[in-house]
């Protein structure tokens, strides 16, 4: 009798266990990692799907400051100076935002890298804004992030996400 009370009890667990296996996340983590000259640039960020819905000027509003992403805020790591569009952001690692917009965006770096969302940014956190042209492009069903034309110590940070990608521009190695 007691033999079958602890099969049962072990039929049970394994049950309960069985059904709590880990499920894909809605927004699965993503990464990219790219060496631009000898700075090593780190982007930690969630990947949002469109699953059939209107993302920007809709879901992701124009004009107001999007956490760039899902869940967690976006990050991006240096491990040396970057001029980002001309302007220096130095070695670190910072929360990236956005502020989409029909003809331009605007790209933010903050220095709280604990946030989860945009409602909690302060303004007086932030390290650099700068400003680049989103451009149409093929249909792309996950929010990615990426790095393209890399040479030498020239790279550009592309944000892609339903018809419509931007491209900020990275040039490493500067000194201050």
């Amino acid at each position: 009798m007691i033999l079958m009370r602890y099969a049962f009890l072990a039929f049970l667990f394994l049950a309960f266990t069985a059904n709590a296996q880990k499920l894909p996340a809605p927004s699965p983590p993503g990464h990219a990692e790219q060496l631009v000259g000898l700075t090593m640039i780190k982007v930690d960020y969630s990947r949002p799907s469109m699953k059939g819905r209107k993302i920007f000027g809709e879901l992701v509003p124009y004009g107001k400051v999007w956490r760039t992403g899902a869940n967690k805020c976006t990050t991006i790591e240096l491990d040396g100076n970057v001029m980002v569009e001309g302007e220096l952001l130095r070695a670190g690692t910072y929360s990236v935002f956005t502020i989409p917009g029909e003809d331009a965006w605007t790209v933010i770096f903050n220095k709280n890298t604990e946030l989860w969302g945009e409602g909690d940014r302060k303004e007086e956190e932030d390290i650099l804004q700068v400003k680049v042209k989103p451009e149409p492009t093929d249909i792309t069903e996950s929010f990615t992030i990426g790095f393209d034309g890399v040479k030498d110590d020239k790279s550009i940070l592309q944000m892609t996400w339903e018809r419509t990608r931007i491209n900020v521009q990275l040039f490493a190695d500067c000194s201050d």
